[in-house]
């Protein structure tokens, strides 16, 4: 018969052997992780071997990343679209994914969208926001291995790719299969943007195991703008359709001015629908909106610092929080100008332009921001 001294002298030689175990545990390398995840998903050679997957679903966007959307607090009701008759074919040989579908918004626009199938080309980071081709470039040869680290139980690699761009990796310890992946990318709003896209419901496809559930989150408002229901995956398809050509690079912001009346200007970018006024006062200039983002609002604050001499831009009204009419804002807030606004949009703001942004934005204008953030006057239109 077992006593109860001897269970809890037992008890105590188990506590005493995990402990032992857990303080001389050495952590795993990051190659051994991504190796076990790649056998837990069909085996690195076998993976290594695919030419292309193609994966069909359908799911959810944010629009605007949440700065769409009603107003600006953080509980308010998202604004989303839904993405019909996708099919996202992951390149992998070529290192690209192609993405095809249809978006519809699920709330009344300003203007209306057909829903013609889209056709875009995904290259770098863009293309990588699956286990399978995030697997397989964290085994390119290029690509150098970080920190191991855990976080929520999860083992994670850091790994750094040769075009620069740095991923994390999170891997399942008791299933090994990856569980999510994290990048960092540029956002004219919200300066750097960390997104973790989750895999779930990993089932069979062939001798393949892959998720069939897809959810993004970014690092603003732990806000979700993604989430997608994949219906089926076809292995090493002989044809993937037509390859759509790279977006061209962006051209030089060239903003024009046209006089309305007697100082009043409408100031915009080449002939964009976005623009806006900018009204001369006895001491300075007030520009109406920060349109698009940083490049397009320095080109107007430039030119209309031109328009009357001896006096500059020093205010800019923005009418509402939606990120596509202050796009510019961190622009406006780093040359130090005032901005203007109802109340209910001061809490949204600072959140924008207090963001940092080392990785994808010029230090000056980012340290000159923070500067300004915290001397900057906010007047409301209410007052």
């Amino acid at each position: 018969m077992i006593t109860l001294r001897r269970i809890h002298a037992l008890a105590s030689l188990l506590a005493a052997g995990c402990i032992a175990t857990t303080a001389g545990a050495q952590p795993i390398p990051a190659r051994t992780l991504l190796e076990q995840a790649a056998t837990a998903m069909g085996g690195l050679t076998r993976l290594q071997s695919l030419d292309n997957v193609v994966m069909t679903g359908f799911g959810e966007s944010l629009s605007q990343l949440g700065g769409g959307n009603l107003s600006p607090d953080a509980h308010a009701p998202a604004k989303r679209q839904m993405n019909v008759d996708v099919e996202r074919v992951f390149d992998l040989k070529n290192e690209r994914a192609i993405y095809r579908g249809r978006t519809a918004s699920l709330f009344p626009f300003a203007i209306e969208r057909p829903m013609d199938r889209s056709n875009q080309l995904q290259t770098g980071v863009a293309a990588l926001d699956h286990p399978l081709p995030a697997l397989l470039e964290a085994f390119d040869a290029g690509t150098r291995f970080g920190a191991v680290r855990t976080e929520d139980g999860l083992d994670v690699v850091e790994f750094t790719t040769d075009a620069g761009a740095t991923l994390w990796l999170a891997i399942d310890p008791v299933t090994k299969l990856p569980a999510w992946v994290r990048t960092i990318g540029a956002s004219t709003t919200l300066g750097d943007v960390t997104t973790t896209t989750y895999f779930t419901g990993y089932l069979p496809f062939g001798d393949l195991r892959l998720p069939v559930g897809l959810t993004a989150n970014i690092d603003w408002r732990d806000t979700q703008t993604m989430l997608f229901n994949v219906d089926s995956y076809r292995l090493n398809q002989s044809e993937i359709g037509q390859i759509p050509a790279p977006r061209p690079a962006a051209a030089p912001r060239v903003a024009k001015a046209t006089k309305l009346a007697d100082k009043v200007w409408d100031v915009r970018i080449d002939q964009s629908a976005d623009g806006g006024a900018v009204i001369e006062f006895a001491d300075h200039l007030t520009m109406f909106e920060a349109y698009n983002d940083e490049a397009d609002t320095f080109a107007r604050i430039d030119l209309a610092n031109t328009l009357v001499p001896g006096k500059k831009v020093t205010e800019v009204i923005v009418s509402h929080h939606h990120f596509d009419h202050a796009g510019g804002l961190r622009a406006a807030v780093a040359r130090g100008l005032t901005v203007i606004a109802r109340r209910g949009n001061e809490g949204i703001f600072r959140e924008m332009v207090a963001r940092p942004a080392p990785n994808f934005h010029s230090p000056s204008v980012i340290e000159r921001a923070s500067f300004k953030i915290a001397t900057c006057k906010w007047l409301s239109l209410e007052s």
